[in-house]
């Protein structure tokens, strides 16, 4: 019988609003993991997750700060460019 799960984690949901990022013809660099371009916020922060062993979604980077080394076009807006919040 195999085990059920039982550790809790929570979810940084502050980044995936627009799923994952895909190289195009415009950012042909698969740097997804700094400043992926044109992401959006995810679920609002919570603890009502419906999920026993998600204990909350929560947005652990503040909403346009940049991963790193902006070198996605981002340098004079952060990473939200001409979207700012």
């Amino acid at each position: 019988m195999a085990q059920q799960p039982t550790t809790h984690f929570v979810i940084d949901t502050s980044r995936n609003g627009l799923g994952p990022w895909t190289p195009d013809a415009a950012y042909p660099d698969p740097q997804d993991w700094c400043n992926p371009p044109d992401r959006g916020l995810g679920l609002r922060p919570t603890t009502d997750t419906g999920d026993p062993l998600i204990d909350a979604y929560l947005w652990v980077k503040v909403p346009g700060e940049s991963d790193g080394q902006r070198t996605r076009g981002t340098a004079s807006r952060g990473c939200l460019g001409s979207h700012g919040v």
